[in-house]
């Protein structure tokens, strides 16, 4: 929510967050001090505040809007629709709601929209790249998923030396050398 209710400090944060040279910037409908949804004209009125920021500041920033009901107990597929609309009239230049679960849904609020739609990977198990693409996906997020994945290697090693007191999970850990060769690659490289 761009870490403030109110407006004119949204404006100083997002001009502040500009200066350090990020290339976009993604502002939610959740009011993290209130523990609540701004209301959708409320939250239009402060992607337009982030947009005239951002405008200002000449500096080409990619503004993700995010609708946040579904993963906020708003178990209210139109209305959240109905919110990224009016975010798309802002000028906000992606979309996302994360909790999209199906693909038709995905479908749905791709076909009612008509900006780029971020998807959260995690909601949509099974899914596929190739699979939202071709709905019309243009970016895909993973969320915190990628650290919980990373995290059961450690639980299921913890759990083989407390319970089994072997250590056979060391035969299929990563190498340093791996790891090495992977920070030397080159951002083109396959």
């Amino acid at each position: 929510n761009g870490f403030s209710d109110e407006n004119a400090t949204l404006r100083d944060n997002v001009l502040r967050l500009i200066e350090t040279g990020i290339a976009g910037l993604s502002i939610e409908d959740f009011s993290r001090d209130k523990l609540t949804i701004y209301s959708k004209d409320e939250a239009a009125d402060r992607l337009a505040v982030v947009m005239e920021a951002i405008q200002q500041s000449g500096i080409p920033v990619l503004l993700t809007a995010r609708a946040e009901n579904l993963i906020r107990g708003v178990d209210d597929p139109d209305d959240t629709l109905e919110r990224l609309q009016a975010y798309s009239a802002t000028g906000a230049h992606v979309l996302y709601s994360p909790g999209l679960t199906t693909l038709e849904q995905i479908q749905r609020f791709i076909a009612a929209t008509d900006k780029p739609m971020n998807v959260l990977a995690p909601f949509v198990v099974g899914a596929s790249v190739p699979q939202l693409a071709d709905l019309g996906v243009t970016r895909v997020s993973t969320g915190g998923a990628l650290n919980w994945a990373a995290v059961n290697p450690l639980i299921t090693a913890g759990k083989e030396m407390l319970e089994q007191g072997s250590f056979n999970w060391l035969t299929v850990m990563a190498k340093g050398t791996q790891v090495q060769a992977l920070l030397k690659k080159k951002p083109d490289a396959p």
